[in-house]
């Protein structure tokens, strides 16, 4: 989130919910926090090694169809994108 460097986990949730917006994260504290409340927030986990930021953004155009798949349904909260 811009402009937030160090918001709270609870902000960023909230901040999130507010704006309608899907997280991204490598935090398995928003994984705890989806199968506790549910969606929204959607969250996207990035369940990766350390990557380069041009090798992780590859990973997460690679998986487009799956993740517009993902936010366009309201069954789903959680989505798991994994390196291979």
């Amino acid at each position: 989130l811009m402009g937030r460097s160090g918001a709270t986990d609870e902000i960023v949730w909230q901040l999130a919910i507010e704006n309608n917006c899907a997280l991204v994260t490598r935090d398995r504290d928003f994984e705890r926090l989806s199968i506790l409340r549910g969606a929204p927030p959607k969250i996207i986990y990035l369940s990766v090694s350390n990557m380069f930021k041009r090798s992780l953004i590859e990973l997460i155009k690679n998986q487009e169809s799956y993740i517009k798949q993902f936010l366009g349904d309201e069954a789903l909260s959680m989505l798991f994108i994994e390196q291979r």
